[in-house]
């Protein structure tokens, strides 16, 4: 019998074939686990990361899921394999407590722009009730902000104004009020596109918007003001930097390794 996913399966394909984020994360792994280390990953999804895990020596893994249908896949693609199995717990990690001693606990429940996954929040409430981790992954997640100039931008606006236009020629009737709204909904979301390197360029320095210490900062809830200081920015690139280990940093910088994000 073959299982479906009653979730987003592209998303999870796309999360499989992601392997700058993939290689990151087994670069750090490989950097923290030692044999016989105890180690819970949260949000495990198909299971890859805890799989790697255990190749890597580690004598227990533990993977949370909320999701019982992708639990149950990568609980059986995991036994078609050899090697240590994690233990697939298909469970909220808000109510999920180890039956024993941890030595680190990992999670890539990281959203677009870092925190939108909650993982400030996860991470905080876990530790506060399953302690003695010696190490968090990722430990710390830097929010920033940098102006850009992108064609990309303009052809939207391009399109947004054809796209009015054409309904005022076939309708007889203005369509000014309808271009505003759209505009100004374009411009207030978080945009993720991939753009071609010509299509995009730097303007200012990074300026550091946020930085949370994981495990130890409680909310992922924040306000700051940004100053527009280019006269020719006509956007705003936002990105995270997460700290996997000592030696490995993880980013959606435009000049990093292309990951899903």
């Amino acid at each position: 019998m073959t299982l479906a996913l009653n979730s987003d399966y592209m998303f999870h394909a796309h999360m499989l074939g992601d392997k700058a984020r993939l290689q990151a994360y087994r670069r750090a792994l490989k950097e923290k686990i030692s044999p016989g280390d105890s180690t819970v990953e949260i949000g495990s999804g198909t299971g890859i990361l805890s799989l790697i895990a255990a190749d890597l020596g580690a004598a227990r893994v533990d993977a949370i899921e909320y999701f019982g249908d992708l639990c149950a896949l990568a609980r059986t693609n995991a036994n078609g394999s050899a090697g240590l199995k994690p233990e697939f717990h298909h469970a909220s990690s808000f109510e999920w407590k180890s039956d024993g001693p941890i030595t680190g606990i990992f999670s890539e429940t990281i959203g677009s722009w870092g925190p939108e996954e909650n993982i400030v929040e996860i991470f905080a409430d876990f530790v506060s009730r399953n302690s003695g981790a010696k190490w968090l992954m990722p430990s710390r997640l830097r929010l920033f902000s940098q102006e850009i100039s992108s064609d990309a931008i303009v052809r939207d606006q391009l399109a947004i104004a054809e796209a009015c236009a054409s309904a005022a020629e076939v309708s007889g009737r203005e369509f000014a009020e309808v271009e505003k709204a759209l505009n100004a909904s374009y411009h207030s979301q978080l945009q993720c596109s991939t753009f071609q390197e010509r299509e995009l360029i730097m303007l200012t320095e990074p300026s550091l918007v946020k930085e949370y210490h994981l495990g130890r900062d409680r909310s992922s809830r924040f306000e700051n003001e940004l100053t527009i200081r280019s006269d020719e920015a006509n956007g705003l690139h936002l990105w995270f930097e997460a700290e996997l280990s000592e030696g490995e940093n993880l980013s959606s910088h435009f000049g990093s390794p292309i990951t899903h994000w």
